[in-house]
């Protein structure tokens, strides 16, 4: 590009600077002979290098590849060299130069469209760094990359004040642990007690979330602003009185959606257990402050029930239409099947009004 020169020597320029394993990508860049240093007035994106673990080039060397991910809106100043050392003949004199000093705010954003469709909005979510200096650019290793400061975690968990690092991804992230009492999941609306950690896969824990009665134990469980999702490891509703059914299962698909307080419960490769009871589901149930509902097929014993809607409740369950039926297992046994039925279950009547009349 072009660069605008000054008297001393001094000159002025927008561009790209490499310095060591750092880029810069800015503009209103300054540099000022004197000092020997550049003024980053407006550094759009910093990119570090780090070495890859076990590759080398021919010359032994290790390989490096660019950070994923990159640290934005840096100010301050790269000091060159030494002002007695412009040439570089005693730079074994001087082995901390090149100096980086960051003097106000930066950070690090996650709103990728590849990290789910770019659901972090760097408005409400992302990782804001303290100022902070780094030397010896040119020898910075990989296990020096960690800067403190806050991640802004846009309501999802509380924000929290700890170290960025470099993770397995190649990518600038976070490692956390909640307290005992776990952290409020979506200001309050539920609670999350978990190893939390943050990558270019997004905000991930591997603990319990608890909503309203359902306990949902998962790995890798994804946190984006308006839902968590993933597959469960264990999955436990507990039974409320005149309210909602017991429900159990291992691995299933949830959803807990904070936008509309509702949590989708889905058959995956398990069905859902429910009532306490032979009644196994495959299908989905979906919770939330008013109740639970379900919809799929129920398998009893000797009989199938499907719906697109059923109305749970603690000991039963109802629904305006379904499809209805019983299942002979050798060939003297009744085989019936019937559609557009209403169905009232109560299993503490031992099934009662199984179907009360068809439709």
């Amino acid at each position: 590009g072009q660069i605008k020169m000054s008297e001393d020597r001094d000159f002025a320029f927008s561009g790209d600077v490499q310095a060591g394993k750092f880029e810069f990508k800015g503009s209103k860049f300054e540099f000022d002979y004197s000092s020997f240093q550049i003024n980053l007035n407006a550094v759009d994106k910093m990119h570090i290098r780090a070495e890859i673990d076990g590759e080398y080039n021919a010359s032994g060397r290790p390989k490096t590849r660019l950070i994923r991910n990159t640290i934005d809106g840096i100010t301050g100043t790269l000091q060159i060299d030494d002002p007695s050392n412009r040439s570089g003949w005693r730079s074994h004199l001087y082995p901390h130069y090149p100096v980086l000093t960051s003097t106000g705010p930066s950070f690090v954003y996650y709103d990728n469209y590849s990290i789910h469709k770019g659901a972090y909005h760097r408005n409400r979510f992302r990782y804001a760094l303290d100022p902070f200096e780094i030397d010896s650019l040119d020898n910075f290793v990989k296990d020096n990359v960690r800067f403190s400061g806050e991640l802004i975690a846009g309501g999802i968990i509380p924000d929290l004040d700890v170290d960025l690092r470099l993770m397995d991804d190649f990518s600038l992230g976070i490692e956390a642990s909640s307290p005992p009492e776990g952290y409020p999941l979506y200001r309050g609306l539920g609670t999350i007690t978990a190893d939390v950690k943050l990558n270019m896969d997004g905000l991930q824990g591997t603990g319990v979330i608890d909503y309203l009665s359902s306990h949902i134990t998962g790995d890798d469980m994804v946190l984006v602003p308006d839902s968590s999702f993933g597959v469960t490891t264990a999955y436990v509703n507990e039974a409320i009185w005149d309210h909602v059914p017991a429900v159990e299962a291992q691995v299933v698909e949830f959803a807990l959606h904070s936008d509309v307080e509702m949590l989708d419960v889905r058959y995956d490769q398990e069905k859902l257990k429910c009532f306490g009871e032979d009644a196994d589901l495959m299908g989905a149930i979906h919770l939330n402050p008013e109740g639970m509902t379900a919809d799929g097929e129920f398998e009893f014993d000797d009989a199938r029930l499907s719906s697109d809607l059923f109305h749970m409740k603690e000991r039963g369950m109802n629904a305006d239409t379904a499809d209805f039926e019983i299942i002979g297992h050798d060939l003297n046994a009744l085989a019936f099947r019937t559609q557009n039925v209403q169905a009232d279950i109560d299993f503490d009547q031992r099934i009662g009004d199984f179907v009360s009349h068809a439709g």
